[in-house]
């Protein structure tokens, strides 16, 4: 793993340990750099994420609830990340990456967001998930400023607009 991926991951994981979450009271500073994977089975480039608003949505293919989910984060997505510093990253639990692309292949979709695996499962034990789906919208300080067990509507345009206003200053979590 190159220097720059590693520490871009690194500043990632740290990010989110600020988070004043009790419930997810984990250290991520120990999970392993391996942890989280492109669909490539590639490290990905944390970077492009930084300062920006993050919703990471925590999903898996045998949850329903999390299926049903991903079109209206993918919808949110690509309504918001251009426009706004915003991004939603989708972090599959469990699969590996080949696993990912026969499960996208089967529902006949791609989602635009950005989708990373944890295919060992590290992440649900070290951040003590309650359940699935679970998103984290998190703030530009790497602050987790509201966690969300459930499927929610992301595409409703209240959503959208809640998300734009937290991004814009003129609403509060």
């Amino acid at each position: 793993m190159s220097w720059p991926v590693r520490i871009a991951l690194s500043m990632f994981m740290s990010v989110l340990s600020l988070q004043p979450v009790s419930a997810l009271a984990a250290d991520l500073n120990d999970i392993t750099a391996s942890a989280v994977v492109t669909e490539k089975g590639e490290q990905p480039d944390w970077s492009a994420l930084q300062g920006k608003w993050l919703l990471i949505n925590f999903w898996a293919t045998w949850c329903p609830p999390c299926v049903q989910e991903l079109p209206a984060l993918d919808h949110l997505y690509t309504a918001l990340h251009k426009d706004i510093p915003f991004a939603v990253v989708a972090i599959n639990l469990g699969d590996q990456p080949e696993q990912l692309s026969a499960f996208w292949q089967k529902m006949a979709w791609h989602p635009d967001m950005p989708v990373m695996s944890d295919p060992d499962n590290s992440l649900l034990s070290a951040l003590n998930l309650s359940g699935l789906p679970s998103s984290w919208l998190v703030n530009p300080q790497g602050q987790v400023v509201e966690n969300i067990t459930g499927i929610r509507p992301w595409d409703a345009p209240e959503t959208v607009n809640k998300i734009k206003g937290l991004v814009e200053g003129t609403a509060t979590p």
